[in-house]
């Protein structure tokens, strides 16, 4: 053997051999809790790549984050009778269907006034007040809201509606109008003609009748007057007198419009400009709420909520209410649902057919009770880092895991990110028990071709400090954790067999005589030097070429990592593994019997 080999021999230098791989191995194992989560988009690409560039100012500067969809699918199994919470993870065929006519489901989903505390809408609203913890940035954007808005009639009755700006707005943004055959017909509060080619706004809208209003457009603070009071100050018949207030000729019946005295729609301050021809030269319909009026709540009532038949009657006028395309429009009605058809595409006509339903003519009668699937829209703050994405895809889990658990609900989250960044959930458990399997994996078949238990038990901690070391390489070098570097991981287990098993075979199966640090010194004198220059250098020599690559994903996770497999397996297999073959040797077959072999004897 060697100069090198003898140290070996030494008992000093054993302590210090198994001290430093001590203190290497606790070094390696808090490096290793350094290791991040995540695949940089730059890593993937050349270092001169105009998009490295791209993706970074897109890290600093985008000031907007990904969607978040909350999914309802159905209301979950009624929990167990042990007490047990429902089954989170019911089957399809397991779920109850959603009836939104139902005011109970309306208070579990809504942020409306009257609405559960612990409701979706008023959970997600809570999140996003801690946007910093939970990476929720807004409120949830739900189409049942806007459908309660936009049914919702006025408070209360009286003058007070119709003193308002615009008999439009009292009216709320469902109108209705009563026809001539009594039958009601919805008024849209935007109409964009070019949306409805050869269509007209229905009839009933624009005819004079005893429930259609109208409000001036010549003077904007005018209050709205009955159809029948406004066609009455446009007749051209009537003098100037007929508009003063308070006054009627009896022989002309001026002052009164078709038995309504004008007086009651006059200001206390004078006639004018409310009571003139001029006022109402230019008027547009103002249909009545589809709602009668809502009585005043008393403080600490519960909120009054529509009827399940006025729900299900008005959902599809609701599904084709258009948004204004004027934003001067806006202040007639700003809530429409045309553009919450995504949100409720899942129409089952299933559900309708085992509800006993029967199947709707046309897209345009979609009933309620179709409606299966549902989704609520929020925002997540910027996510500009890794770290960053696996956070919001982690708390959006548990906040959609909480909803379901209070609200007895099947939710589920969803956001464009999740497709990519769903495995690092998981991805640690998924190393530590592959690397445990691998690990067991080597120790059994070590075990089958050397023989012993001990000897392969030694080979497993040698690949295991190995594997250790290279972890910690990776928390030091910021390596960080995915699928690539998980790979090369399970790789190293079975590259670094090799620094081990050739020295530990040498010393099973040598049958000369010796001490264990003799046995140890000669195995590694023997085939210490084929592993050296036949595995370490070798290894080394082809992983010194991956320096010289241009994208990063070459320099980071072969070179970097697979330098530290090289390095770490050469410590462990060429230094530490002969210590411990010195200081714990395996079984080794016992010396040739030297009984019946001449004796020598000394003269």
């Amino acid at each position: 053997g060697g100069v090198c080999t003898r140290w070996v021999l030494n008992a000093d230098y054993r302590r210090v051999v198994l001290g430093v791989s001590m203190i290497l191995v606790g070094v390696s194992t808090f490096s290793a809790s350094q290791v991040e989560l995540g695949l940089e988009q730059t890593d993937a690409l050349p270092t001169d790549s105009f998009l490295v560039d791209y993706f970074q100012d897109v890290a600093t500067f985008l000031q907007v984050g990904p969607p978040l969809f909350l999914m309802i699918k159905g209301n979950l199994p009624p929990k167990g009778i042990n007490g047990s919470s429902a089954n989170k993870k019911a089957p399809p065929s397991a779920l109850l269907p959603l009836n939104y006519s139902d005011p109970e489901l309306l208070r579990r989903i809504c942020s409306r006034p009257g609405c559960r505390e612990d409701s979706l809408g008023n959970q997600v609203a809570n999140a996003a007040r801690f946007s910093n913890y939970t990476t929720v940035a807004t409120a949830s954007s739900s189409w049942l809201d806007d459908f309660l808005s936009w049914i919702a009639p006025p408070e209360s009755s009286g003058s007070a509606a119709l003193g308002s700006m615009s008999g439009v707005q009292a009216a709320g943004c469902c109108r209705e109008a009563i026809g001539p055959d009594g039958v009601p017909a919805f008024c849209p509060a935007h109409w964009t003609p070019a949306l409805h080619p050869g269509r007209e706004v229905p009839a009933a809208c624009s005819t004079c009748n005893d429930t259609l209003e109208f409000f001036s457009d010549a003077c904007k603070t005018a209050p709205a007057i009955p159809c029948k009071v406004a066609g009455g100050c446009l007749a051209a018949h009537l003098p100037g007198v007929a508009f003063q207030r308070g006054k009627a000729n009896p022989a002309t019946d001026a002052g009164v419009c078709y038995g309504v005295c004008l007086a009651d729609y006059c200001p206390l301050g004078g006639e004018m400009p409310f009571c003139n021809a001029t006022c109402y030269t230019t008027a547009t319909p103002a249909p009545h709420s589809c709602l009668a009026p809502l009585p005043p709540v008393a403080p600490g009532s519960p909120r009054t909520f529509p009827t399940a038949t006025d729900l299900q009657r008005l959902f599809p006028s609701f599904l084709r209410s258009e948004c204004p395309s004027d934003p001067a429009e806006a202040d007639k009605c700003a809530v429409c649902g045309s553009h919450y058809a995504s949100d409720l595409a899942n129409w089952s006509l299933t559900d309708l057919e085992r509800r006993g339903a029967a199947r709707p003519p046309t897209l345009d009668s979609i009933p309620l009770q179709s409606v299966s699937a549902t989704r609520y829209m929020t925002y997540h703050t910027p996510l500009n880092k890794q770290e960053d994405f696996i956070s919001a895809l982690a708390y959006a889990n548990f906040l959609a895991d909480q909803l379901s658990e209070n609200l007895q609900l099947d939710i589920a989250s969803f956001s464009v990110f999740n497709v990519f960044f769903e495995q690092y959930l998981s991805i640690e458990r998924v190393v530590m028990s592959t690397a445990v399997l691998a690990l067991c994996a080597i120790t059994l078949v070590s075990t089958l071709l050397l023989g012993s238990l001990s000897a392969a038990l030694l080979v497993t901690i040698t690949v295991a400090g190995t594997a250790v070391s290279v972890v910690g390489a990776m928390g030091a070098w910021g390596v960080r954790l995915n699928a690539l570097s998980t790979v090369n991981l399970l790789a190293a287990l079975g590259i670094s067999v090799e620094f081990a098993l050739h020295l530990v075979h040498a010393v099973v199966s040598d049958e000369k005589r010796g001490s264990p640090a003799v046995v140890a010194e000669r195995a590694l004198s023997g085939i210490g030097s084929a592993v050296a220059s036949g595995i370490c250098a070798t290894k080394l020599l082809g992983v010194a070429v991956l320096g010289l690559a241009s994208s990063r994903i070459f320099i980071v996770y072969y070179f970097r990592m697979y330098l530290s497999l090289v390095v770490a397996g050469s410590w462990y297999g060429l230094v530490l593994l002969p210590v411990l073959l010195a200081t714990a040797p395996p079984p080794r077959p016992a010396p040739p019997s030297l009984e019946g072999a001449p004796s020598r004897q000394r003269t």
